[in-house]
């Protein structure tokens, strides 16, 4: 039996999902899966000499992996031996803009340094947790479409030929130009904390940290270390509010959750919001969406929304 370790880091929750889509289609393929959460401190990596393949899933800051990703990687991909070893990325975003294509521009430099090939990588759509809260039956299409793509996505692992993203010289360009987000989290982690009065010290956001950058001070409220990776998790989470997150504190998004599984249940939300009379800023999202029947329709699988004659995309 083959198997395969996935790499996920995740704040809010997108990326760790998407990695268990994967898990659960290419587990219906017998590959043997394991799914690492990255978090730190880093305890118990397991050994990807281990494994036949690798995967990574993470979502898009500034188009770019986030700096923990690169950090992780780094430090515990230990070197291959001369036989090369495959790995696919899996990456996640609110947005379609083709320039989060180079997103993981680096990432593929790194581990081609460490003996590992790139197979196959794939950019899937599910909300943000930053700037506004998308609408419910946004949220539905985009959680129905990502199930949908990973299905389509296992299936291309084992053909011989794999989907992959070219990177422009221009988008590798705006996502390094764009890295100095990374500088973002150590400055600005100064300016978090929680708000006194609403504060219930629940710990929450604490544990829940995937830099672990989180810490009670003397005074008993929360504040962050330069680890923070602005990840937005603990502001999204708290399930009173109380998180404050410095400059970004105008575009914080508070959940609680994205409460997928409430969403599909639901049969008033059609999980069409993306249409083709959709207008405004989600306009831009339909040239995606027509692509993603596409390929849906090519690997035999059924469009995961029903639109009607008026909107269909």
């Amino acid at each position: 039996m083959k198997s395969c370790l996935i790499y996920a880091f995740s704040g809010t929750g997108n990326s760790l999902l998407l990695a268990n889509f994967l898990k659960e289609n290419l587990e219906a393929k017998e590959v043997k899966v394991d799914i690492y959460p990255i978090r730190f401190p880093v305890k118990d990596a397991p050994n990807p000499e281990n494994y036949d393949m690798i995967g990574i899933t993470y979502p898009i800051h500034g188009f770019n992996a986030p700096k923990p990703l690169f950090k992780f990687l780094q430090q515990f991909l230990v070197k291959l031996p001369a036989k090369s070893k495959q790995f696919f990325i899996a990456k996640q975003s609110g947005e379609p803009f083709k320039v989060n294509s180079a997103s993981s521009s680096k990432i593929v430099r790194m581990m081609k340094k460490k003996g590992y090939e790139l197979i196959q990588e794939k950019h899937f759509l599910l909300p943000y947790n930053i700037i506004f809260k998308y609408p419910d039956n946004l949220r539905k299409q985009m959680y129905l479409y990502t199930r949908t793509l990973a299905k389509c996505f296992v299936d291309d692992l084992f053909k011989s030929e794999h989907p992959r993203i070219k990177y422009g010289c221009g988008y590798r360009f705006l996502s390094w130009l764009f890295r100095i987000e990374w500088l973002a989290g150590p400055v600005n982690c100064k300016l978090m904390h929680s708000n006194k009065k609403k504060c219930t010290k629940c710990g929450l956001c604490v544990r829940n940290c995937p830099t672990g950058a989180l810490y009670f001070n003397k005074k008993g409220r929360i504040r962050a270390h330069h680890q923070c990776c602005i990840c937005m998790a603990c502001a999204f989470n708290c399930p009173v509010d109380a998180m404050r997150t410095g400059i970004l504190n105008p575009w914080r998004v508070n959940g609680p959750s994205f409460r997928y599984k409430e969403l599909e249940k639901n049969t008033e939300l059609k999980g069409d919001q993306v249409n083709k009379l959709t207008k405004g800023y989600f306009k831009h999202f339909r040239k995606y969406y027509r692509a993603q029947n596409e390929i849906i329709r090519e690997h035999g699988y059924e469009i995961p929304v029903e639109y009607s004659s008026d909107n269909a995309l």
